[in-house]
């Protein structure tokens, strides 16, 4: 099972949270991303995202990337400050490939469970428009497949100032961020930078 999670794209400031919708640079940024993995051909069963209008407008561009014959799955509970067990729940009942598109820190919350059990603190703080894919074969141990943030796309670089990513160190705890081999000609640019926090 791969599960890919997913924070929203840059939002606006100001007014009320649930409400706040993409900036400009923000729909330029989840539109680059969203081009970069459509060659990959990403299948999954479902995509569940937060009832927040960031998260939705996240969500529906991405869902013009990837394969999936299911629904995209409204859930109130995937709120920045909500509790990850419902969802921890879920995704252990679930079979198949799942994306998940929120905000933090949940997600961080989230992988971090998934990544170690008994951890403490967040393991992986995700960038606006930053996916990162974990595997598993059992559903039960997690590894990291994969991490992509906007700075690494070609089309965001040359249009967006973009801080780079914190560069992870290949003796950390958390197994290696190279990506799989057979995922495709497009992940040559699939990259090890993110924020990573040892537990």
């Amino acid at each position: 099972m791969t599960l890919y999670i997913v924070r929203h794209a840059k939002a606006r400031k100001g007014g009320k949270d649930r409400l706040r919708p993409l900036m400009a640079r923000g729909i330029r940024e989840i539109n680059a991303l969203a081009a970069f993995l459509r060659p990959l051909r990403l299948q999954v069963r479902a995509m569940w995202h937060s009832d927040r209008a960031r998260a939705i407008q996240t969500a529906r561009i991405l869902s013009g990337a990837i394969i999936f014959r299911g629904k995209m799955i409204e859930r109130a509970d995937l709120g920045p400050d909500d509790s990850i067990a419902p969802a921890l729940r879920d995704i252990r009942k679930g079979r198949g490939d799942l994306m998940i598109v929120g905000h933090q820190p949940f997600l961080g919350n989230l992988a971090s469970k998934l990544l170690a059990k008994k951890g403490s603190g967040e393991m992986v703080k995700l960038s606006t428009s930053g996916i990162v894919a974990l595997t598993s074969e059992d559903g039960r141990a997690w590894s990291i497949e994969w991490l992509l943030t906007p700075d690494l796309v070609p089309s965001v670089k040359s249009h967006s100032r973009i801080r780079p990513s914190h560069r992870v160190s290949r003796d950390r705890s958390i197994p290696s961020l190279a990506p799989a081999a057979s995922a495709g000609p497009a992940d040559a640019s699939l990259h090890t930078s993110a924020q990573i926090q040892s537990p």
